[in-house]
């Protein structure tokens, strides 16, 4: 912009093509992404919804699908050492929708680990799909599937697969939010030990 004597300019920075899907098609919404992480496609809860009830939240602070062999071993999106979080999977097929088979709303991806160098690599190929449905029965959660590949020569020994989630009861006193095992349903909880939550 100019007027002769006074010139200034001004950069704006737009993403037109996004590797992640915006899920809200009943009571739970979350963000699935092409290269292993949910909730959230960026560091510090950038480009996503994290994980909404019925509207209420954001009650996550990160997540990411975990695979790992040993201590030093792991493939994953969250936060390693120190508090930057790793990239070590990278998207092969970006998510897309694609037509309701399984569910109301239903997901497709694919990524591997070549994001890890080196010997830490697992050398596989994770092949990703979401699903969410509408009816009164099934509309509190969201359902991720992955299919994980070997896609190098060497046997994977004790392969761990899971979902880390950093799951915050309430997302602005973080110190509060509290973990739970009931052992008679094999379930996990978390729970804001102080006031009420919905």
């Amino acid at each position: 912009v100019t007027d002769g004597t006074y010139s200034a300019s001004q950069v704006l920075s737009l993403i037109v093509n996004v590797d992640y899907l915006n899920i809200n098609v009943n009571d739970v919404a979350s963000t699935i992404t092409s290269k292993g992480r949910i909730g959230y496609n960026s560091y510090w809860q950038q480009q996503g919804v994290g994980l909404l009830y019925k509207g209420d939240g954001p009650f996550l602070y990160e997540s990411s699908l975990m695979l790992g062999v040993s201590a030093t071993k792991v493939s994953d999106g969250v936060r390693g050492t120190g508090s930057t979080p790793d990239n070590d999977f990278v998207s092969l097929v970006r998510v897309q929708k694609i037509p309701n088979v399984i569910s109301d709303f239903d997901i497709d991806g694919k990524f591997n680990d070549n994001g890890v160098s080196g010997l830490n690599k697992l050398n596989v190929i994770v092949h990703h799909n979401t699903y969410a449905w509408t009816s009164a029965a099934e509309k509190k959660y969201i359902m991720f599937k992955y299919v994980i590949k070997n896609n190098g020569v060497a046997t994977l020994n004790n392969l761990y697969a899971g979902v880390y989630a950093d799951l915050d009861a309430d997302g602005s006193t973080y110190s509060s939010n509290r973990i739970g095992y009931d052992a008679s349903n094999r379930m996990g909880y978390t729970y804001y030990s102080t006031g009420t939550k919905p």
